[in-house]
């Protein structure tokens, strides 16, 4: 996982904890990242497992190794 992953991983749990859905302005500004690089790392997430997509409520994400159901308004 690239530092970028990890800190958009811990920022969507973090979130999460408090039934909070990071939206694509929110993790440009805690990242300083543009959006393409957003979601290029957030698809790496999903390639690799640490996350994935929940087909019945789109756009929510499953993150697999906390079990929690998280949106992300991209």
């Amino acid at each position: 996982m690239t530092d970028l992953e990890r800190k958009i991983y811990r920022i969507i749990y973090n979130m999460s904890r408090f039934r909070r859905n990071p939206s694509m302005k929110e993790l440009k500004r805690k990242t300083g990242k543009d959006e393409g690089t957003i979601r290029k790392a957030v698809n790496n997430l999903v390639t690799r497992e640490h996350l994935t997509w929940d087909k019945e409520k789109k756009p929510s994400i499953r993150m697999t190794q906390v079990s929690m159901i998280i949106r992300l308004h991209m």
